[in-house]
């Protein structure tokens, strides 16, 4: 029987394949990067709020980073 870190690395590759394939069917699969242990997004090939909000982080006022998600809790001090 399978120990516990099998079952979690067995899931994850689960998990991945069937990203990889959803977004390779609709024509995005090179959105996904995979090497040896390492798994990653790309993230200029993709378009994300939270992203761009970083970047841009960088180019504006201070004093208005604190509006950001404000409408979620979990987002609470993020970005103050």
């Amino acid at each position: 029987m399978a120990d516990g870190s099998s079952k979690q690395r067995d899931y994850f590759h689960h998990i991945w394949g069937d990203l990889k394939d959803t977004l390779t069917q609709i024509g995005c699969g090179d959105v996904l990067s995979q090497e040896r242990n390492a798994y990653a997004v790309i993230p200029d090939k993709i378009s994300c709020d939270y992203y761009d909000r970083l970047a841009a982080e960088k180019r504006i006022d201070p004093g208005s980073v604190s509006e950001y998600m404000n409408q979620y809790s979990w987002a609470e001090g993020s970005f103050v």
